[in-house]
C-alpha cells in the first residue's frame, strides 16, 4: 500500500510503486551482487546515490543563484 505525502499530492519517491517498473528492474540489475551476502554492491550502491545527491546539489545551488535566494540554513555554497 502506498502513502500518499499530503504536500506533495502523492507516493514518496522512495517507495516502488513511485519508480516505473521498468526503470525499477534496470536499477535493482545495476546494484546486484551474487559475492554480496545481502545481494546488493554496497559501495556501487552508495557512489552511485552520492554522485546523485551532488547532482541534485549542484542543480539546487545553480537555481538559488539564478532567483537569488541564499541557501537554507546558511550552508556552503560550491
Amino acid at each position: 500500500m502506498s502513502r500518499i505525502d499530503p504536500a506533495a499530492g502523492r507516493a514518496p519517491a522512495w517507495e516502488g510503486a513511485a519508480v516505473p517498473e521498468g526503470e525499477y528492474a534496470s536499477i535493482a540489475r545495476a546494484l546486484t551482487s551474487a559475492d554480496s551476502p545481502v545481494g546488493i554492491d554496497a559501495k556501487h550502491t552508495h557512489v552511485l546515490i552520492l554522485h546523485a545527491l551532488d547532482r541534485i546539489e549542484r542543480r539546487l545551488a545553480e537555481l538559488e543563484r539564478r532567483l537569488g535566494d541564499p541557501p537554507a540554513g546558511g550552508g556552503a555554497r560550491r
